[in-house]
């Protein structure tokens, strides 16, 4: 305990007053000793603790300690130390997400719960999926917002059409709520008595959108639509592990 006290003391001490997290080695201070981040200092015209000027001096010792310090999660409540900080803020359940459906922002680890609470659509367990009234619907710009969970994580789905460029995007935004030790892949499976297409896509966590998006044509689809005017298809995601179809 007394250990931790002492090196929760050090990283409060060495943490940079610009950007909340641990100093870099290549730091600057002030004539009064206060330290900041080298990329941060460009910003600043005066020492932001103090007002006071920056100094020319070299802090060789104060660079040595704080390259043998390990470093402290930045966001709000999270207690994780370790050497290297990179993979865990990736997934850290702490930091801050937006909900696609509404304006709520948050940590991630309350996104579940905000979604049950405000009863946003979430992705049944239906084998198939439709769309009704298929060639009314196209005539116009919709999106539709859907959101589940698989192993923890959690995963929006987002449909939105576009009937200028007569698409049918198909958008995943993956968020980790704790490290991603599976490949999660996405597969669309459009079949009729004669004609089979499947789609399949890798999902990346927290990365570009762009990522993960599959663009259906409208020229495609129809080859699919039954007489009722009715697109069914089939959407799974699954890893090697387990396999969710909704």
């Amino acid at each position: 305990m007394e250990h931790r006290r002492a090196l929760d003391h050090l990283l409060e001490a060495a943490t940079c007053p610009v950007c909340l997290e641990r100093l870099s080695p290549s730091l600057v201070c002030c004539v009064n000793g206060h330290a900041l981040c080298l990329d941060c200092r460009q910003w600043q015209p005066h020492c932001p603790t103090c007002r006071g000027r920056f100094s020319t001096d070299r802090t060789t010792t104060l660079r040595h300690i704080v390259q043998a310090l390990p470093e402290r999660c930045p966001y709000p409540n999270c207690n994780v130390i370790l050497w290297s900080l990179s993979n865990h803020k990736r997934t850290c359940s702490y930091r801050s997400t937006r909900c696609v459906a509404c304006e709520w922002v948050g940590p991630v680890r309350d996104l579940w719960g905000h979604v049950n609470e405000m009863r946003h659509p979430k992705l049944s367990a239906d084998v198939n999926r439709h769309i009704s009234n298929f060639y009314k619907c196209i005539e116009n710009n919709f999106r539709w917002i859907n959101v589940f969970a698989l192993d923890g994580h959690i995963f929006w789905r987002i449909l939105e059409n576009d009937p200028d460029l007569s698409t049918l995007a198909m958008e995943f935004i993956c968020l980790a709520t704790k490290e991603v030790n599976n490949v999660y892949k996405a597969s669309i499976l459009f079949k009729t008595d004669k004609l089979e297409n499947s789609i399949k896509l890798q999902l990346s966590f927290d990365n570009n959108h762009n990522e993960n998006r599959i663009y259906l044509c409208h020229d495609m689809l129809e080859h699919f639509v039954e007489q009722n005017a009715k697109l069914l298809y089939r959407l799974t995601v699954e890893t090697d592990d387990n396999k969710s179809s909704n």
